[in-house]
């Protein structure tokens, strides 16, 4: 049976594709795991996601202050690669470690690591170059996944620098992978001209979609309410809901709003708070509950902001598929990826520009046709199985077999 080494520099629980790949793996392959722990609200959902995957072997590094020593190492570490990094812009070790200090711990324990593998696949950029230098090392390929654009992605200290680094580091170690996988076809098409020696055959799709068993058929609905929903890891600033909240609220009598995720309290009291009388708002869950909760809506809202930057401007989240797999109607806005997206779906919702004027004729619409938006969540729910994961894990799975 071949061994397959997963690498994250985050776990689980921030990480489905990684968890969709292994549930994909485990019963195929034996799957080590290399990831991190917090120490926040996402370690009671990544246990209970480490717990369900009884055939993987898991190796927790902690990305938190305890140990203190580690932290503080791993942190110096990072600071002398970002204030040696000009004197030295094509060093490959300055790169990584002044990417992320994650890298460097990758890197120390799998200098350590002696198991042999078949093949290394990385998830997240700070894990992309320990994979390099294991594989390297032992002989073996790796592989990639290209989940965001990371040199498009917001870069909030060093802007130029860290962008060069990332820039660095895919162009230098990408060519020399197995394969890549990305999330969205335009993520693809920029990753392929940014990369002008990275193998085209050798680059994948793999949507963002969920296997069809984690969602229930859609329930009948009949309040007077069109009910709308949003679910990300953060109930935070600059997430959409500053565009989309103050317009739903113009139609308090006919809509409600159901937010998922780990609310920040300062938000909530600055911003949301005004509006909380059409607000419900809910703590994280399990990714098989929430998607089975999703049933219970009538509209996804998919707001996306492409001024934020540009990998925002071009992915596809995974709360689209979830969306569209559940059956509920998409209202989305107009970025580069999720106007292909529903270009190439017209059923399975609109588009609508980010200003008051345009918010409000979509949210008119919307209501309006609060009927057939129910009428036709069966016939939603049928189509978004062309989507399902289960057509984008054979391509995995042909993969893994060969290499």
């Amino acid at each position: 049976m071949k061994r397959l080494l997963f690498l994250t520099s985050n776990n689980l629980a921030t990480n489905p594709r990684l968890v969709k790949e292994l549930r994909l793996a485990e019963n195929q392959f034996e799957c080590t795991v290399f990831s991190f722990d917090f120490s926040n609200w996402s370690d009671p959902l990544d246990e209970k996601l480490r717990s369900s995957l009884a055939n993987v072997v898991f190796n927790r590094l902690s990305a938190s202050k305890k140990p203190l020593f580690t932290w503080l190492l791993s942190s110096v570490i990072e600071k002398a690669a970002k204030i040696l990094y000009p004197l030295s812009r094509r060093s490959m070790l300055l790169n990584a470690f002044g990417h992320s200090k994650r890298s460097f711990l990758l890197w120390v324990v799998l200098k350590w690591h002696k198991p042999t593998y078949d093949l290394v696949i990385a998830h997240n950029l700070a894990s992309l170059y320990p994979a390099y230098i294991f594989a390297k090392k032992n002989k073996i390929p790796f592989a990639f996944d290209v989940e965001d654009y990371h040199p498009g992605e917001k870069i909030v200290d060093d802007f130029e620098n860290e962008r060069s680094r990332r820039i660095f580091l895919m162009k230098q170690l990408l060519p020399a992978a197995a394969y890549i996988s990305y999330a969205s076809p335009l993520i693809g098409e920029e990753t392929l001209k940014l990369i002008k020696n990275l193998n085209r055959s050798s680059s994948i799709l793999v949507n963002n979609s969920f296997s069809t068993k984690e969602f229930a058929p859609p329930v009948d609905k009949y309040s007077s309410k069109l009910h709308f929903v949003w679910f990300s890891q953060h109930i935070a600033a600059g997430r959409g809901l500053e565009h989309i909240i103050p317009a739903l609220y113009k139609f308090k009598d006919s809509v409600q709003i159901t937010l998922i995720g780990k609310l920040n309290s300062t938000f909530f009291k600055s911003y949301l708070q005004t509006y909380s009388d059409i607000l419900d708002i809910q703590e994280p869950k399990p990714q098989s509950e929430l998607h089975k909760q999703l049933g219970a809506y009538d509209v996804g809202l998919a707001f996306e902001s492409g001024a934020a930057d540009f990998n925002r401007d071009i992915c596809l989240t995974n709360k689209m598929f979830a969306y569209v797999q559940a059956g509920l109607f998409v209202i989305a806005t107009n970025t580069k990826g999720q106007t292909l997206f529903l270009k190439q779906n017209p059923w399975c919702g609109m588009l609508t520009g980010v200003t008051s004027t345009e918010l409000n004729k979509a949210l008119k619409e919307l209501i309006a046709q609060k009927q057939e938006i129910r009428k036709n969540a069966r016939s939603r729910f049928e189509n978004g199985k062309t989507l399902a994961w289960e057509n984008e894990e054979e391509k995995l799975l042909n993969l893994w077999k060969v290499i």
